[in-house]
């Protein structure tokens, strides 16, 4: 064995191998800030971001619903009720879930999901006769016909859209869709800082 090996063999046994009580509290203290300013944020976030996904999957449902009845050649209808909604293909275009229909999807919000119905509004094709103002009534389902035309639950026979408001429970931010008596749909985002 060289004179070089056995000296730095001599030199790492008295060496302590480690951190310092120094260097640990440094890193402690610095995870502390970090960890003080991201809990908040996310504490803020997560909820924001449940709210979101709750509002873009009802989106992508309604989008569903058009398109199932275009695709399968039947009327298809989504019903609204308290904390959710159940799409269904309506094979007597009743807006009822009868013995036989197909269930396509039930979808049910609990107090995680973070979002509530703040109205649903039917727009109806007839205005009314003495004022001429569209008058609006509850929604509590909607349909579209196998070309893809809504129509909500007022009158099956006249074509008619809706509005669905969403909300987060604060009412700071909502979503409000949109369907037109086409059968388009759209989404705007409206957000209120505190």
């Amino acid at each position: 064995m060289s004179y070089f090996s056995k000296k730095v063999r001599e030199n790492l046994k008295s060496k302590q191998a480690g951190f310092t009580i120094t260097e640990l509290m440094v890193v402690i203290a610095i995870v502390a800030i970090l960890s003080g300013i991201g809990v908040p944020f996310l504490i803020k976030t997560v909820p924001y971001y449940r709210f979101k996904d709750s509002a873009d999957e009802f989106f992508s449902d309604l989008q569903f619903c058009r398109m199932s009845a275009v695709k399968q050649g039947v009327h298809c209808t989504m019903v609204f009720n308290n904390n959710g909604y159940q799409i269904f293909a309506d094979d007597d275009a009743d807006q009822v879930l009868d013995a036989g229909e197909n269930v396509l999807k039930t979808m049910t919000w609990n107090s995680r999901d973070n979002i509530q119905y703040v109205s649903r509004t039917s727009e109806l094709n007839d205005p009314d006769e003495t004022t001429g103002v569209t008058r609006e009534a509850d929604l509590a389902s909607l349909s579209f016909r196998p070309d893809g035309i809504a129509h909500n639950d007022s009158d099956l026979s006249q074509p008619g859209g809706g509005i669905i408001n969403l909300s987060d429970g604060s009412g700071r931010k909502t979503r409000s869709v949109w369907v037109t008596m086409a059968g388009s749909i759209r989404m705007d985002v409206n957000e209120v800082e505190p």
